[in-house]
C-alpha cells in the first residue's frame, strides 16, 4: 500500500482539543485505523477508537500526531513515503503442515511431537531431531542444530503439543527420511515455542505398511516405515561385530493378519529389551509395533530393522491400531501358534547397522 505524498494537505492535523467528528468521513481514508482490538495489528488502521493498549505501543515521538479517530504519521508519510504494514504473528492463522513452503519463515503451526531424539554426527554435532504431526495427521521432520540445542532443549518433549512460530523450511533428503513431506523444519534463533491445548491422544501418526509392499520391493527404501505383527519366531540374542564395535542382535519373525511373514532384525538396546520382554511374556501372544523402521536389502532378501535412535519398538502397547490388528487376526487359522525359538541364520551383513 503506497501512502500519498500530499497526505498532510489532505488530512488536517487533529489535536487533542479538537472534535474529530467535525471532519467528514471522506476526509479519513482507508489507511486510517478502523477499530483495533488489543494486541492486534492489521494491514488497515482503524477509523474510530484506538485502544490505550495500542497507543502505548506507539513510540513517544509519534504521540503528538495521534488522535482518537486514527493514527497519522504525517512526517513519515511525507518524507519517506513508507508503506506501513501492521502484522501480528500472535493473531496469524494456524497453517496446515501440508501447506508449508520455503518461500518465507513467518509460519505458525500447531503440532504434536510424535518422536524426539538426539543425534550426533561429525559434521553437524549434537542436534535435536523430531517428527511432528498436525491435527490433520500430516507429519513433518524438524531439526534443532547444535548451536540452538541449549536454547530449545527444555521446551521440547516427546508427546507434547506445541505452537511453533517463525522457522525455516529446507528440502528433505537422505536415506533415512521419517516422513513423505518434501520439506523439513529448521529452528532459528528467532523461533518461538508456545504451549497449547493438547492434540488428541488418538493422533498417533502410526501408519503400518503392508508386508507384501516391503517384500516385493515396491516401497522406496529411503523412507522409514511402520509395521505391526505378532512375533511367531525369535532367535537367541547374539553379539556381533558391526561398524567396528560389538553390538547385540536379535531376529524375530512377524506375522500379520493375512498370515504373511516379515523378518525383523533388532540391534543394540532394542535387541536386549525385546528379548527380555518376550521371556517375561511366556506363552501369551506378543504383538510388536515398530515405528520408523529401515527396510534392508541383502541378496534380494528384504527385512526391516531399527534405524539408529529414530526407531521405537513396543510390545503389546495400548493403541487403537493394536486392537484393530487383534480384531482382524481372529480370521487367522486356529493353529494355536506359539512363539518358537529358532537358531539364527548365518550372519550375512553387519555393516550399516540401523
Amino acid at each position: 500500500m503506497k501512502i500519498p505524498r500530499n497526505i498532510s494537505s489532505e488530512l488536517p492535523r487533529i489535536g487533542p482539543s479538537e472534535n474529530p467528528s467535525k471532519y467528514p468521513e471522506e476526509a479519513l481514508p482507508r489507511y486510517i485505523p478502523r477499530s483495533f482490538p488489543t494486541n492486534m495489528w492489521s494491514s488497515e488502521f482503524p477509523r474510530k477508537f484506538v485502544s490505550s493498549e495500542f497507543r502505548r505501543k506507539i513510540p513517544r515521538d509519534f504521540r503528538g500526531k495521534m488522535n482518537f479517530r486514527g493514527v497519522i504519521f504525517e512526517d513519515l508519510f511525507r518524507r519517506q513515503k513508507l508503506t506501513i504494514l501492521f502484522h501480528s504473528t500472535t493473531m496469524a492463522a494456524i497453517t496446515n503442515v501440508c501447506d508449508l513452503k520455503p518461500f518465507k519463515s513467518t509460519w505458525k503451526i500447531r503440532v504434536k511431537i510424535l518422536r524426539l531424539w538426539k543425534q550426533y554426527s561429525a559434521t553437524g554435532g549434537l542436534t535435536i531431531e523430531m517428527v511432528l504431526i498436525d491435527s490433520n495427521g500430516v507429519k513433518i521432520n524438524a531439526s534443532v542444530k547444535k548451536d540452538l540445542v541449549n536454547q530449545f532443549d527444555s521446551f521440547l518433549s516427546q508427546g507434547s503439543s506445541k505452537i511453533l512460530i517463525n522457522f525455516s523450511l529446507n528440502p528433505s533428503c537422505g536415506s533415512y527420511r521419517t516422513t513423505i513431506h518434501p520439506y523439513k523444519i529448521g529452528f532459528l534463533s528467532t523461533t518461538r515455542v508456545r504451549c497449547c491445548d493438547a492434540l488428541p491422544d488418538e493422533l498417533t501418526g502410526f501408519e503400518p505398511v503392508n508386508y507384501r509392499d516391503i517384500l516385493d520391493g515396491s516401497l522406496n527404501t529411503d523412507y522409514l516405515v511402520d509395521v505391526i505383527g505378532q512375533i511367531v519366531e525369535v532367535t537367541p540374542i547374539e553379539v556381533v561385530s558391526a561398524n567396528g564395535k560389538e553390538t547385540k542382535k536379535i531376529t524375530v519373525e512377524l506375522r500379520n493378519e493375512k498370515d504373511e511373514r516379515l523378518p525383523l532384525v533388532l540391534w543394540g538396546n532394542f535387541a536386549t529389551d525385546v528379548n527380555e520382554a518376550i521371556e517375561r511374556g511366556g506363552d501369551n501372544a506378543v504383538v510388536c509395533v515398530l515405528r520408523f523402521g529401515k527396510i534392508k536389502v541383502w541378496k534380494d532378501e528384504r527385512s526391516v530393522s531399527n534405524a539408529y535412535n529414530v526407531s521405537d519398538v513396543e510390545l503389546n502397547p495400548f493403541m487403537p491400531e493394536v486392537e484393530a490388528f487383534l480384531s482382524l487376526s481372529v480370521s487367522l487359522p486356529k493353529d494355536e501358534l506359539l512363539l518358537a525359538v529358532v537358531q539364527p541364520k548365518p550372519l550375512a551383513l553387519t555393516n550399516g547397522v540401523g
